[in-house]
């Protein structure tokens, strides 16, 4: 269990702070984030730093090792693939373990999303969302909740919609970007009361079509099923539903985040599924591979059955 053979940061972990402050790029550290120790090693729920000392890891890494650090199954699986092939592009051949996986998504996700491209992270994720929603709908305009974070590109950083430390310096406005409020009741950014309210805040969505676009502008809207970056905001009974009705009756399609809620983050395998909604694209990462980069988006058969050019190096 946890234990500490020195008072932390101890003399190695001071050592290579000196080191990581000299050569490394580390935003985090300069924001006065980044823990003072240096981790060498973890095994399930504990994480040991360079002095020995021994931590609960409550970061899960950042959000990802949903089975533990070196569960030995995924570290079983991943020695087995680097004895047989460590890199081959998707663009250039068919790869087993890349279209079973593809197979296994269809199997696992919400009803009606068979088609999967994988790619690095969450950021890429949504961003590949994005390019689909637009190309297929031939819309350029997406809704957004306020409170939202969908990543750190500079496309998502316009689509998220925190006042925080990731966007400063890089926010530019974006005509093609619309945010509406989030379900927030604890602080109703409308000042209602739920359940009185009837959810008014995805009426403002309703305003926004009514006011400065119309729906045959819209490609869909992205939102998370729980917030995370602002505070875990899970909304109240009743919103997802209404908000998958508005999508219905404006032709919009429902582009969901489910990059910090999937694989059984909030006790469903998507956090959707609470709610008995069906996105017409899903965006997902983090907890998908316990540690090692890989996100992706999977998507309605008949939206990407069209001949879009995306992808990536590992993508």
């Amino acid at each position: 269990m946890p234990k500490m053979l020195v008072e932390p940061p101890g003399p190695a972990s001071d050592s290579l702070r000196k080191m990581d402050e000299q050569y490394v790029y580390a935003c985090l550290w300069l924001g006065g984030k980044q823990l003072p120790i240096a981790i060498a090693e973890g095994e399930g729920a504990l994480v040991k730093d360079v002095d020995g000392n021994q931590y609960l890891d409550f970061t899960s890494g950042l959000a990802v090792c949903n089975l533990g650090h070196r569960h030995p199954k995924v570290i079983e699986a991943a020695k087995k693939q680097m004895d047989r092939l460590v890199h081959i592009s998707q663009h250039i051949a068919i790869y087993e373990p890349y279209t079973k996986l593809a197979e296994k998504m269809a199997e696992i996700a919400p009803s009606g999303l068979v088609r999967s491209f994988f790619c690095n992270g969450g950021g890429e994720a949504m961003e590949g969302a994005v390019k689909v929603a637009r190309f297929a709908s031939e819309k350029a305009v997406l809704l957004a909740f306020t409170g939202a974070f969908h990543g750190q590109t500079t496309g998502m950083m316009n689509l998220s919609a925190p006042v925080s430390e990731w966007k400063y310096g890089f926010q530019l406005p974006h005509p093609g970007i619309i945010h509406v409020p989030f379900g927030n009741c604890y602080r109703c950014p409308l000042n209602q009361e739920y359940p009185g309210c009837d959810i008014a805040c995805l009426d403002f969505i309703e305003h926004v079509l009514d006011h400065v676009v119309t729906s045959g502008e819209v490609a869909g809207i992205a939102f998370e099923p729980i917030q995370g970056e602002k505070g875990v905001i899970v909304p109240p009974e009743g919103f997802p539903q209404k908000l998958e009705k508005i999508c219905r009756s404006h032709d919009l399609l429902m582009i969901t985040d489910e990059v910090q809620t999937g694989f059984g983050r909030t006790g469903r395998m998507f956090a959707v599924e609470h709610w008995n909604i069906h996105p017409d694209i899903m965006a997902f990462a983090k907890g998908i591979a316990d540690g090692f980069p890989l996100g992706g988006f999977i998507t309605r058969d008949d939206l990407t059955k069209l001949s879009i050019k995306h992808g990536s190096t590992f993508g």
